[in-house]
């Protein structure tokens, strides 16, 4: 019932962690009245009664102190290449005690390693450590956890294998018979001399069987060996490292004529004049045809010449017909490589 008049209620802790005042007032006419309970930072679970006595008649409550918890832990950058390494950050509920606070650090997978635990200093309320990680040849998930004070947080970091991200080949057109030079790039320098298997998907354009790239290197370079071809061949050059692959396109062509001369250039109707071809390089063995076509039936061409292996150029006859007036006839010589071109006068 209500107080008559103000009335003091001792009070007692039996917890060691928790401290209260000697008494508290109930003021007349109250039922009840408030007093602070002041705890102090602890290790472990404290659990003690808080105890109220008057006239005899005691009454208690129980109440658990518990150590300050961890409430997140965050992993910056959370993906990373094997090797490379993340930073984790845990953070506590309160600011750490005078004495500081050891947070114990765990992680799942060999291919992530932490420090045994991480010290958070007193007045702070977060710690950073740093997560070493490894070469893996897959994709790795490694779960890294923060306890303290009977409580865990974690976060996950995934580790991913060092791959290839891109092969790139110069020239991407190349004349059948010379090189180009590959490159294959990674998305992380290798810690150690790393091989990179090679192929084509082509026998016109040939790669050795692995490039090796150097430690500490992101990247390598490779020779594409061509040979002669008679059409133009598309060959896909890829690279492959712990079961990923990136490729790139190389175009391998015929040989093209590179000009088209005349003797004459200019002439009379009904005679003739010779024409010769040169190529970018010589034929390659078993040689070369070139067509040959007239954009005009008052001269005549055969319809193809060819040039021994090992040539640059070949001749061949022009017939022209009497005209009435003057023509300029267009003369075409190609391969499936390219084409050139040169003009008659007939008059």
């Amino acid at each position: 019932s209500a107080a008559i008049a103000d009335t003091v209620v001792s009070l007692a802790s039996a917890n060691s962690a928790a401290s209260v005042p000697a008494s508290v007032t109930v003021l007349a006419g109250n039922t009840t009245a408030t007093f602070t309970v002041a705890t102090q930072a602890v290790t472990t679970s404290t659990t003690g009664n808080i105890i109220a006595k008057l006239n005899a008649v005691t009454v208690n409550t129980s109440v658990t102190v518990r150590p300050i918890q961890p409430v997140s832990l965050t992993l910056s950058p959370a993906t990373v290449v094997g090797g490379q390494s993340s930073i984790g950050t845990v953070t506590l509920e309160a600011p750490a005690a005078p004495g500081n606070i050891t947070v114990s650090l765990t992680s799942s997978k060999s291919a992530a390693t932490v420090p045994t635990s991480v010290t958070i200093l007193a007045g702070s309320t977060t710690g950073t450590f740093s997560v070493a990680t490894s070469s893996v040849t897959a994709v790795t998930t490694a779960t890294i956890t923060g306890s303290a004070g009977g409580s865990s947080v974690s976060s996950t970091l995934t580790v991913q294998p060092i791959i290839p991200v891109s092969v790139s080949v110069s020239p991407s057109n190349v004349l059948g018979g010379t090189k180009a030079t590959g490159t294959v790039t990674l998305n992380s320098a290798v810690a150690v001399k790393t091989a990179v298997a090679l192929a084509s998907s082509n026998g016109s354009a040939s790669v050795p069987a692995s490039v090796s790239i150097a430690a500490g290197k992101i990247s390598a370079k490779f020779t594409v060996t061509t040979t002669a071809v008679q059409n133009i061949v598309a060959a896909n050059i890829s690279a492959t490292l712990n079961g990923t692959s990136a490729s790139a396109s190389v175009t391998v062509r015929p040989i093209a004529p590179v000009s088209l001369s005349l003797s004459p250039a200019s002439l009379k109707g009904g005679s003739s004049s010779i024409g010769t071809v040169t190529l970018e390089a010589p034929a390659a063995p078993g040689s070369i045809t070139v067509s040959i076509a007239s954009a005009d039936p008052a001269v005549t061409v055969p319809n193809s010449i060819s040039i021994s292996a090992g040539q640059t150029q070949g001749a061949f006859l022009i017939l022209t017909k009497k005209v009435s007036s003057t023509k300029h006839v267009l003369i075409t010589v190609s391969t499936k490589g390219g084409s050139a071109s040169a003009t008659l006068t007939v008059k």
